[in-house]
């Protein structure tokens, strides 16, 4: 993005929003960028004992997909967010459509890392991540039945 604090901003809305809708804790952890290190390892959230791992909609073709959350098999969710007027986004997303007083969140779907990690392409030659094409994705509706 051409600002990123407002990638980061949109993440956090993910997050929070996600995790809100879903009913599950959301960690919400801000800390220093020297710190990232430190707390790589937590989940973003956490719905009854499931690890979630939110993944803020980039892209409307593939959701990205970390090789530790395969190896623990977080339930990674795709979720876009809209940031409210006041933020002045100047994304793709958010300046192509009605932007609202509030920050709107939406949880596209998803799946199960172990299962998705199969199915993605190397992203951007990282080893450690893989792009999830969106048709293989399992729509939220079908997990949140799974789940409750």
């Amino acid at each position: 993005m051409l600002d990123n604090v407002l990638a980061n901003v949109h993440a956090a809305a993910a997050e929070i929003g996600a995790c809100k809708i879903l009913g599950a804790y959301c960690y919400a952890g801000v800390w220093e960028k020297e710190d990232h290190d430190k707390y790589s390892g937590l989940p973003d959230g956490l719905w009854s004992s499931t690890e979630l791992e939110i993944k803020w909609r980039r892209s409307s073709f593939a959701m990205p997909v970390d090789r530790k959350d395969a190896e623990l098999n977080r339930l990674v969710l795709w979720v876009e967010s809209k940031l409210s007027l006041k933020y002045s986004c100047v994304c793709t997303y958010c300046e192509s459509s009605n932007l609202k007083e509030v920050t709107t969140v939406r949880i596209l779907g998803g799946g199960y890392a172990k299962d998705l990690w199969e199915n993605g392409k190397p992203y951007n030659n990282d080893t450690n991540r893989v792009a999830v094409p969106a048709m293989k994705l399992t729509p939220i509706k079908e997990i949140y039945e799974k789940m409750v």
